[in-house]
């Protein structure tokens, strides 16, 4: 919030209930303007994790899969990142050590990704990445450059002191394994079906993995089932 003037800078840091039109009268009109573009900004964000939140990578997705309809093509991974036993992290060290260990994982993903992808968190302990212009095999050393990152991270558990480490399942899916001519919410729902189950893949592989969900084989033995839940995964 630096760039904001200090009246509105106040208003966001301090303001506890609702913005009234009360508030609205103290602020000239330069300074109401920046405030309605800053509470769209956040309104874009994951507070705990700073990212962008679902709803705006969602709406972000589907612009990237229009111009890859209109430019013939142009190659994307979508992929789907899951914090393994994370609900052991939880019971064990506590919702704060919790929070700590998806903020680094955020950093990790933020880090590990060039300008033009995109990473979100999608809810709870799972993230979502849009690798723009690769195939799959690119994709996969980004996957893999992140997932290291985190198995390299050290957190502290406030209850003994003592180090433990954290690791991540992905899922990865090429954006050829779907036809150009479905519709763009189709596309998306077809290519967010694959990666989930791909990452249920690498969460059945062992955790702390990357899977692909890269060929027709693949594509023939998921089409009739459904993705498992969040909830009812291995973790």
């Amino acid at each position: 919030m630096n760039a904001l003037s200090p009246r509105v800078q106040e208003l966001l840091l301090h303001r506890t209930g609702l913005i009234t039109e009360e508030d609205l009268k103290l602020l000239s009109e330069k300074e109401r303007t920046e405030l309605i573009l800053e509470l769209q900004r956040l309104s874009t964000l994951d507070f705990l994790t700073g990212l962008p939140n679902r709803r705006f990578f969602e709406t972000d997705i589907r612009r990237l899969v229009e111009r890859r309809a209109r430019k013939g093509g142009v190659p994307f991974v979508i992929g789907m990142a899951d914090v393994d036993h994370f609900k052991s992290v939880n019971d064990i060290h506590g919702h704060k050590v919790g929070d700590s260990v998806l903020h680094v994982v955020a950093r990790c993903l933020s880090r590990g990704i060039r300008p033009e992808d995109r990473v979100c968190r999608w809810g709870g302990e799972e993230f979502a990445l849009f690798l723009e212009c690769v195939d799959n095999e690119k994709a996969f050393e980004i996957a893999e450059r992140i997932r290291a990152s985190v198995e390299r991270s050290l957190f502290v558990a406030e209850k003994h002191g003592k180090e433990f480490k954290v690791t991540i399942s992905i899922g990865l899916v090429d954006s050829s394994l779907i036809p150009l001519n479905m519709p763009p919410n189709k596309q998306i729902e077809e290519l967010l079906f694959f990666a989930d189950k791909a990452l249920y893949v690498a969460k059945n592989g062992g955790r702390n993995n990357v899977r692909s969900a890269d060929g027709p084989s693949n594509r023939r033995q998921w089409t009739h089932q459904e993705p498992v839940p969040i909830e009812k995964r291995k973790k």
